[in-house]
């Protein structure tokens, strides 16, 4: 028992030095691109698709994109709070668009994406920023919180980007911007099924990513 005991701490220490390395990384690339930062894009005129922005850094996010004379499309599940930033961002003089949506089911997606390009046009921009995730040992999550979190986290993704990308890719023009976090890169214990989401997310971007320049070095 005092070895097992002894065992779990040690790795409990390498986990703990692993993570701080990884957040000392992720700052000093940030500290580079804030030092050296690329040139600004403007925004104007582009239509800017954000999943989650009634909350937390959804709404952060939509808040930041206020003035930038972009067509903002605001899609959450919360009805309530998704028209409470909305109200905000038009007193800030953007224009803005709610739609009430549970991204975790594909048909609701492909139907709300549908209604989009009809009644504001092509998305040029897509923020998947909705996510979820859970505290709790591995054997009590649910089937039904695991298939959430996934679908969530990772699926939806796939699901907004099949409706939004071939546009973009015919047009030669798009941004995907994903809201990952550093459970995609080092797993911890407690939330198995939001750090295998998000290992997904990043595994899916840099796929697509390299797939995206192929194509286009090709001309495919």
């Amino acid at each position: 028992m005092g070895m097992e005991l002894v065992k779990f701490w040690i790795w409990t220490v390498i986990d703990g030095v692993v993570l701080v390395f990884h957040f000392i990384y992720i700052y000093l690339e940030c500290l580079v691109k804030t030092i050296l930062p690329a040139r600004q894009k403007s925004l104007e005129g582009e239509i800017i698709l954000i999943t989650g922005a009634g909350n937390g850094i959804g709404k952060d996010v939509a808040l930041q994109l206020a003035k930038s004379r972009a067509k903002l499309v605001c899609w959450d599940i919360l009805k309530r709070d998704n028209e409470e930033t909305v109200s905000t961002l038009k007193r800030m003089g953007a224009e803005v668009f709610a739609y009430e949506v549970d991204i975790s089911e594909k048909s609701q997606v492909d139907a709300t994406a549908a209604r989009v390009k009809r009644e504001i046009g092509d998305v040029t921009v897509i923020i998947n920023n909705a996510g979820i995730g859970k505290c709790e040992k591995f054997l009590n999550f649910t089937p039904e919180t695991i298939e959430k979190t996934f679908k969530i986290n990772v699926l939806a993704h796939f699901w907004i980007l099949r409706q939004f990308l071939p546009k973009m890719m015919q047009k030669n023009r798009g941004h995907i911007v994903t809201v990952c976090s550093i459970g995609g890169l080092k797993g911890n214990r407690y939330m198995v099924p939001y750090h295998g989401s998000k290992f997904a997310v990043h595994g899916y971007l840099e796929s697509l990513k390299e797939e995206l320049r192929c194509m286009l070095n090709s001309g495919d």
